[in-house]
């Protein structure tokens, strides 16, 4: 089948892109032996300290001109044409590869000619627009994005090898001058062969494929006057977007962040290659780090041919980005475990991690291609691409150099190489994020609120604290474990402690200092929570406090019983009340002593027994439980009250054990603040949910709310109001061996006063329900 006209076209403006391609590919394994040839300013031991720090200069010197002239070249190839644009991108990038490759000894004259090459090196941004404005279709960008992806796989495994072997001939050889001369000199003889068949034929294209026609053609061919076509592009150009819409900037802050993540591990993977196994590396020589490079680049270049397509196609641009940027942590994480290895082992982890790196490029690029394409009118395409090429030169600046400090942490600091990666994997949440924000609300999505009141951001700080104290708990641990011997000690010395103390079992350790903490005020203030209570409780008895609905979190449960933020001595005076919560939560260092600080317990027999039961109970001792518990935390869906309460039955035996009388606790509202992925009943997310429960005694609850800067999506509860409503007592008698139906019966009791207390309220705390109170 012969080739259209805009086929052919998008065959010569890659070409325009292969110098530059192959010369950004060859460059990253080549730069720290480079540094070390160039640096001839340096001694030996203070070279190997600041190598990182120099490699980063050297990448950064190219994408720091870009910050300006990305968008620069794509207004200019807007108004002027794109081929001229492309043209002068080709001659400096032939010059400075010629000069990289003649110097010999100058760390600066290098770093000169990469900030020159930045400057003119525009091509990649005006060839993308140039794409757009050749296809119009969905199916025709997906195919030339695909073939611009390729071209840079193919420069990915022709790069490094060519120069890897290269360079290896040059100084096997022992040849004069530079070892980098035959390398480079290749790279400027291509440029020139580029740049003589382009401008001879490459055609300027207008929107639709074709090339740009001339006057006479106009007026003979199509008979379209001059004068109306003039008004035609006028009105083009008059049909303006809004460049801050969210529909245009989405897609752009995902490229960025794909490129800053691109940067980051193309300027750490030859530092972790090469360097000694000493410093952290994998002593990896020149030609093998060369090699490893190309398998990531081998990867891409089958993914762009046989799965990108078919992936964007049937996840859609969104969900192929998220898949692609999920595949980043595993892969780091992969060759943080590399240090110490030899041989198959060392190899098969590479080869792995370059695989999956390949196929987070094919795919994270192509989906980003198609987002930005698709947001902008054809007319606006090199503007757009520009700007995103600009913001992109931002944070690949940015990046080299942060991965050079990474790196110096990792093999001067002692950390380990897993804190190179540490920033990337970050990097990778984040981008997944905003790409969930993308796919929940779309152009619909609310731009961030920056402006906001210096309470609500300190209430929104106190809720980010309470969600980050657990991994912030365990990672402080780690560090301990991991740092010097001294902090190894108290670390190894706190952990005997956390396995023989049974505080947890034994009432807590209350303090009502941590209780009284103004955080809790602020955590309180976000929703906002309320306590009510119908009823004054006698301070002689003992109750066994039920709340109701689990929720994600139990927020209300927490506000109000584990803090003194809803003044619960004022609503309930007299009475000392334990929460209770899995045992899980006490096996978390740090996290266990706030808890047990905040009057917090375990959810168990022993201590139940321990508040209620002889010899320890005091007039006023209670517990607070949620007889739902993590099962129900999977029925909870917002503007509906699902209570797994009709097999329950041991929150009942306990009270008639220690005739304690039972209080029926109602958070309106709790199932409010979090959305969850539905999960249905019998479907194959219920049944992964339930068998990783009943291994691990919580549930793999994937709930959604709010953002940080927005409203859409997030990780952040909704700021919907919770009243905690306490209930009138329910008279239990003691029976400690209490039969079958004397239990049936008080349990029917219980449901009833529970049932009474929601009905009493329902109409004015939750008027907006879907359906009533469910017992399931």
């Amino acid at each position: 089948m012969p080739l259209t006209n805009a086929e052919l076209q998008t065959y010569f403006l890659l070409l325009t892109l292969l110098p530059e391609a192959i010369i950004e590919n060859m460059l990253p394994p080549l730069v720290p032996y480079m540094v070390r040839t160039l640096s001839s300013d340096l001694t030996p031991n203070r070279l190997e300290s600041e190598i990182g720090a120099r490699a980063g200069l050297f990448m950064s010197a190219f994408y720091l001109p870009l910050l300006v002239m990305n968008v620069t070249w794509g207004l200019i190839s807007d108004r002027i044409g794109r081929k001229p644009v492309l043209l002068l991108g080709l001659f400096v990038c032939g010059a400075t590869t010629w000069i990289l490759g003649i110097n010999t000894t100058s760390f600066a004259v290098a770093v000169l000619c990469r900030f020159l090459a930045g400057t003119f090196g525009g091509n990649s941004a005006v060839a993308k627009g140039t794409l757009g404005e050749l296809h119009s279709t969905d199916k025709g960008r997906s195919w030339a994005y695909a073939l611009y992806g390729q071209i840079y796989a193919i420069s990915g495994i022709c790069g490094p090898l060519l120069g890897g072997f290269l360079v290896s001939a040059a100084r096997a050889a022992d040849a004069q001058g530079s070892p980098y001369f035959t390398a480079f000199a290749f790279v400027a003889a291509l440029s020139v062969i580029s740049f003589t068949v382009a401008s001879k034929y490459l055609e300027e294209p207008v929107n639709g494929g074709t090339s740009k026609p001339t006057a006479d053609v106009i007026r003979e061919d199509s008979g379209v006057n001059i004068e109306d076509d003039v008004h035609e592009r006028v009105a083009a150009k008059a049909d303006k977007f809004t460049v801050l819409s969210w529909k245009v900037c989405l897609p752009i802050l995902l490229y960025v962040l794909i490129a800053f993540c691109n940067m980051y591990w193309g300027t750490i993977l030859p530092l972790l290659f090469s360097s000694k196994p000493e410093l952290g590396g994998l002593g990896l020589s020149a030609m093998d780090t060369s090699f490893a490079i190309s398998i990531r680049a081998c990867s891409k270049l089958l993914s762009s041919i046989f799965l990108s397509q078919r992936v964007v196609s049937r996840l859609g641009p969104i969900g192929a980005y998220i898949l692609g940027m999920l595949i980043i942590i595993p892969a780091s994480f992969i060759l943080a475990l590399l240090h110490g290895l030899e041989g198959i082992p060392l190899w098969l982890g590479v080869a792995v991690s370059m695989a999956m790196f390949g196929f987070v490029e094919s795919q994270v690029y192509l989906s980003t291609m198609m987002l930005i394409s698709a947001s902008v009118p054809p007319s606006f395409l090199g503007a757009a691409f520009g700007f995103s090429s600009t913001c992109a030169a931002l944070v690949r600046t940015l990046a080299p150099p942060l991965s050079g400090i990474g790196w110096e942490m990792a093999s001067t600091g002692g950390y380990g190489s897993w804190v190179a990666f540490v920033a990337l994997q970050a990097i990778a949440l984040l981008s997944i994020l905003v790409a969930l924000v993308g796919a929940s609300g779309g152009v619909r999505a609310q731009v961030p609120r920056l402006r906001m009141p210096t309470k609500r951001r300190t209430e929104t700080g106190a809720l980010l604290v309470f969600m980050c104290l657990v991994p912030v708990c365990v990672a402080v641990f780690a560090e301990m474990l991991l740092r010097a011997y001294i902090t190894r000690l108290i670390a190894l010395v706190y952990l005997l402690y956390i396995l023989q103390d049974k505080g947890h079992e034994e009432g807590a350790r209350c303090s009502e200092w941590v209780r009284s903490w103004k955080v809790w005020e602020h955590l309180r203030d976000f929703f906002p929570i309320s306590l009510r209570a119908e009823a004054i409780l006698d301070p002689s008895k003992n109750y066994i406090f039920c709340y109701h609905p689990h929720g994600i979190v139990s927020m209300g449960a927490f506000s109000c019983f584990a803090t003194e933020a809803c003044k619960l001595s004022n609503a309930l005076p007299g009475l000392n009340i334990r929460l209770l919560t899995l045992e899980t939560n006490f096996k978390i260092p740090f996290w266990r002593d706030l808890l047990l600080a905040l009057n917090v317990a375990s959810v168990d027999k022993r201590s139940i027994q321990w508040v209620l039961g002889k010899p320890h109970a005091q007039p006023g001792d209670s517990v607070m439980i949620v007889p739902g518990g993590a099962a129900e935390a999977l029925e909870s869906q917002p503007n509906t009250n699902r209570l797994l309460i009709r097999t329950r039955k041991g929150f009942v035996r306990q009270a008639l054990h220690h005739g304690a009388s039972l209080v029926p606790v109602f958070g309106f509202g709790e199932t409010d603040v979090w959305d969850q992925v539905l999960n249905p009943e019998g479907s194959c997310l219920r049944q992964v949910q339930t068998a990783f429960k009943n291994v691990a005694s919580f549930s793999p609850v994937l709930f959604h709310g709010r953002g940080l800067f927005t409203r859409d999506f997030g990780m952040l509860p909704y700021r919907r109001p919770i009243v905690v409503v306490v209930g009138s007592p329910i008279d239990i008698p003691h029976l400690p061996d209490a039969p079958p139906e004397v239990v049936e019966k008080f349990h029917a009791r219980y449901m009833e006063a529970l049932k009474a207390l929601y009905d009493r309220h329902k109409e004015e705390l939750l008027p907006e329900r879907h359906e009533d109170l469910l017992f399931l």
